[in-house]
């Protein structure tokens, strides 16, 4: 299993945001970014590919932006994860990985993703994710 990487672009390049799969644009854009940080930082293929699933996945499950999630639709999902017949070790790595996530945006990219989306941005999960 390979990683494909795509172009990463400035924030405030309107282009630089395209819709990818069930992810926003600007969403999609800081995912990449988040994936090939772990890439630099010696992540595997697999868990690079793992990450990047996680994200899908969840954003599938909210049926909205990432932005607009609330801990209770983390702990919802987990637990759907656990309802699922996961591992424990699985479901915590799939916590941890939106927690990275979302460090790594208010660490990076909050103001940016401020700026371009309106200010309307709420990012609360970091920090309140609990694997089960």
């Amino acid at each position: 299993m390979g990683v494909v990487l795509r172009v990463v672009r400035s924030l405030s390049d309107p282009d630089a945001c395209r819709a990818t799969g069930r992810l926003g644009a600007l969403e999609g854009e800081l995912v990449d970014r988040f994936v090939l940080a772990g890439m630099g930082a010696g992540f595997t293929d697999r868990s690079v590919a793992d990450d990047r699933a996680t994200f899908t996945q969840f954003a599938a499950f909210l049926g909205r932006g990432l932005w607009a999630v609330q801990p209770a639709d983390v702990d919802a999902w987990l637990a759907g994860l656990h309802g699922q017949g996961l591992a424990r070790a699985t479901v915590y790595d799939r916590a941890n990985t939106l927690a990275r996530f979302y460090a790594f945006v208010i660490a990076r990219y909050q103001q940016e993703v401020q700026a371009r989306d309106g200010g309307r941005v709420r990012i609360q999960v970091c920090g309140q994710l609990s694997p089960g």
